[in-house]
């Protein structure tokens, strides 16, 4: 009896210690917190992040990101000898660890940046992981 009581009382707080942690930093959008005061990660990571990245079928996509102090995003991409009109994109951005996502939204796949420093993001690929080649930059730089 009191074994079965221990373990019920263990598995209460193992319960109550993961709740809170889905957000950390207090940047998506179901955190109420996200809309009274931007939260410090996104003070710092507020700004316009440019630069061209690699492309596997043209001269590069000309990318320009915005992140909003309030976790909103504009992400306009702009594919050189391709289209010469940018494909934008618009959301809510949030930050877990070091990893800055985008979710995906209509035809619009979701993207993931490793912030580095507050000066630098660096594209991730599909699965999280840094683009390992070394030859090409995708990072985007603060303007």
């Amino acid at each position: 009896m009191l074994r079965s009581a221990y373990t019920a009382s263990f598995a209460l707080l193992l319960f109550a210690g993961c709740q809170g942690r889905e957000n950390p930093y207090g940047t998506a959008p179901q955190n109420p917190a996200a809309e009274k005061e931007a939260p410090p990660v996104a003070q710092s990571l507020a700004g316009t992040y440019a630069d061209t990245v690699p492309c596997p079928d043209c001269r590069g996509v000309a990318t320009q990101l915005l992140l909003n102090a309030d976790s909103s995003f504009v992400l306009r991409q702009t594919y050189l000898d391709k289209e010469p009109e940018p494909v934008e994109q618009r959301g809510t951005w949030r930050v877990r660890g070091q990893v800055l996502s985008l979710p995906p939204s209509g035809s619009h796949p979701g993207r993931s940046y490793l912030v580095s420093n507050p000066q630098q993001l660096v594209l991730l690929d599909g699965s999280g992981k840094p683009i390992n080649d070394s030859k090409l930059d995708y990072s985007l730089e603060r303007q």
